[in-house]
């Protein structure tokens, strides 16, 4: 039975070492991309996990997959769904949140969308590397769309993000962005 206890708790030392950085700043993810000339499949899968360590600890949460389209004599659009952190949700067993909570909730939110902005620019960068059959004219768009509850402060941030460039103008870094409130 001890020897059971034993696997048990060297099998979790890992979880319990990185808790620690709970109490630390965001990490700011390290993107990393595919092979050149992957398809659309692995360009989603990729910005998915890249989004999915976003903010950590905290993390930006995925609301469902990110979708990547192929449109001829235009280019590559790729969308997402995104919340910023993981915020209360109302429910039968919490039916009203504390102003406390909306204003940590909000700040939480504003911490992690500079992060969000960079992945998103790492991630246009990544996809213009990747898509190399794509012409140098041709368009890349990330889209991300921000989720948010009925009961939280939206000052200062936006309902979605759009970043956009040709492949050329994308390589060099040349990308433009728009946000909508």
């Amino acid at each position: 039975m001890k020897r059971g206890w034993l696997v048990l708790w060297l099998a979790l030392a890992p979880a319990f070492g990185q808790m620690k950085m709970a109490a630390n700043a965001p990490v700011i993810p390290v993107i990393k991309a595919p092979p050149p000339g992957s398809g659309l499949g692995a360009l989603e899968k990729n910005f998915d996990d890249n989004l999915q360590i976003t903010g950590m600890p905290d993390r930006v949460q995925l609301r469902g997959f990110t979708r990547g389209l192929r449109l001829d004599d235009y280019g590559a659009i790729f969308t997402a769904e995104v919340d910023l952190v993981a915020a209360p949700t109302l429910n039968p067993f919490q039916t009203s949140i504390a102003p406390q909570q909306v204003g940590e909730v909000h700040r939480r939110k504003l911490v992690n969308l500079p992060l969000l902005r960079k992945t998103m620019r790492d991630m246009m960068m990544v996809s213009a590397n990747t898509l190399t059959g794509l012409a140098p004219e041709g368009h890349i768009v990330v889209a991300v769309r921000l989720a948010y509850q009925s009961w939280e402060q939206r000052e200062g941030l936006p309902a979605q993000i759009v970043m956009r460039a040709t492949r050329q103008d994308a390589l060099a870094g040349q990308i433009q962005t728009t946000e909508d409130q």
